[in-house]
């Protein structure tokens, strides 16, 4: 992963398994664009549970989300139907109020995601302040994987 962390580490990913889903490709069995996308949220939330943060307990039912504010693929080939691959995801950013991720899709694909914390109102949230264990948990994983 070419992405840094903060003094220049490398952040180690999590890496999943993946083999592309027959309902992922086109006709021509290439692999959907947008399917990718999916897949970075699959690394994701493979990530945090690999940190001990599942989403939806740590996160959806207190009330908190982490909307995606931007993102970044880049496509360096095309995976076909049936093709086995590993979706490997890194923590490359986490303040109390954004987290930006990093993913690498086998030879296929690079991108990053950047997500805004936000409370139950959809409002921006610090999260330091929102839910300080929570905070605490994110950003002791995200610096013990630097």
């Amino acid at each position: 992963m070419a992405e840094s962390g903060r003094d220049g580490a490398s952040p180690r990913p999590v890496s999943i398994r993946l083999r592309v889903p027959y309902q992922d490709a086109d006709p021509m069995g290439v692999a959907y664009y947008g399917a990718y996308l999916d897949w970075f949220s699959l690394g994701r939330s493979d990530w945090l549970r690999e940190a001990g943060i599942p989403y939806r307990a740590r996160f959806e039912l207190r009330g908190i989300a982490l909307p995606v504010t931007e993102v970044r693929c880049r496509y360096r080939r095309s995976l076909l139907c049936d093709e086995q691959t590993v979706i490997e995801t890194a923590l490359t950013d986490c303040t109390p109020v954004r987290l930006r991720f990093a993913y690498r899709v086998g030879d296929a694909a690079e991108g990053e995601t950047w997500h805004a914390v936000v409370d139950a109102t959809r409002r921006p949230c610090d999260l330091r302040k929102r839910d300080p264990e929570l905070w605490e948990a994110l950003h002791h994983a995200y610096r013990d994987r630097l």
